[in-house]
């Protein structure tokens, strides 16, 4: 199979050598790794081949050259189109990657603009079959890890995204560390045994936490391997009916943060038992049902006997106070 694209823009990546002189000397020799396992995994051809062909072909960079330079770019540290194109212009980088020459900054930046709807999906296949050109090599090279994996614990959390001015889609929303400021919302997802992002939506910032989540989920394990059952894993923004239904009727696990406004009383009234080699912890399994679900799901309880805060009443008995941890699970 081809492994590069060839543009007006670019040519097949030289085969490069070492030496020791002072001779096209480079400032970022710590992206020469990173070309070469993006090119080890054929990022040009299969991003040309999965971007709209939206430019003509007198175009001298094509979108998959343009999100070729921001991935490495972002990856040596980019924040601006300015800093993309102060990376770019090494020219043993240049070189190594295959690209003849460099777009101007606000040529760049026209460019981006060309990105539409479609684009935006496509690069969010592209980041599955990356992902899966890269679990792919490591099968292949028999990796006991991979091979015996047979649960996957996946990962669903949320951050905000604070913006200066204007920016489309920026609304306001939860911001504890910029309160009233305009921010997006994004949705994330990540492997908990490789550490990668596995996908990520775009929200803005006024989205609650769990806004969107089933369909999230649903693209997202349209990409995933067969044959490995996932886990799913979150905080109390999580805790909802519709999405425990949507996982047990898929198979799927789950371990959620429990969030409910009589949850101090109902963990208070249920029976304890001490946890083995954990003084001052003890935990109890329970079935609750919810007002709104159609049936129970287990609980997990843990607690942990806090030290009395000193106190200058007298109390008619010695009370113990405790830290409660819960949460909705399928597994033991």
């Amino acid at each position: 199979m081809k492994e590069h694209n060839t543009t007006k823009a670019r040519k097949a990546p030289p085969k490069v050598t070492f030496v020791s002189a002072d001779n096209n000397l480079t400032s970022q020799a710590g992206l020469i790794p990173v070309v070469h396992f993006l090119n080890s995994l054929s990022l040009s051809l299969l991003a040309a081949n999965i971007l709209p062909k939206e430019r003509g072909s007198n175009g001298v960079y094509q979108l998959a050259d343009i999100v070729h330079l921001a991935i490495i770019s972002f990856i040596g540290g980019a924040t601006s189109l300015s800093g993309m194109i102060t990376i770019w212009g090494d020219t043993v980088l240049q070189r190594l990657a295959g690209f003849l020459k460099i777009p101007h900054e606000t040529h760049f930046g026209r460019l981006w603009k060309e990105f539409q709807m479609a684009s935006v999906s496509s690069l969010e296949s592209l980041n599955h079959l990356m992902r899966k050109q890269a679990w792919g090599k490591v099968m292949q090279q028999g990796m006991t890890y991979f091979w015996g994996l047979r649960t996957m614990w996946i990962d669903i959390d949320s951050t905000v995204v604070s913006v200066f001015g204007k920016q489309e889609g920026a609304e306001k929303g939860y911001n504890p560390e910029h309160k009233g400021r305009l921010s997006y919302h994004p949705l994330l997802a990540f492997c908990a045994h490789t550490k990668e992002i596995l996908q990520g939506w775009f929200r803005c910032g006024s989205a609650y936490t769990a806004n969107g989540t089933i369909d999230f989920l649903r693209q997202l394990f349209a990409q995933m391997p067969t044959g490995i059952r996932y886990l799913i894993r979150g905080d109390s923004g999580y805790f909802d009916g519709k999405l425990f239904s949507f996982l047990e009727e898929g198979g799927l696990g789950y371990l959620i943060k429990v969030k409910m406004k009589n949850l101090a009383s109902l963990l208070s009234s249920q029976t304890w038992e001490p946890i083995p080699g954990k003084p001052g912890w003890e935990q109890c399994r329970f079935p609750y049902s919810c007002k709104d679900w159609e049936k129970s799901r287990i609980f997990l309880a843990l607690r942990q006997e806090q030290e009395a805060e000193p106190s200058k009443q007298k109390k008619l008995w010695n009370e113990k106070e405790y830290a409660y941890f819960c949460y909705a699970t399928t597994e033991n």
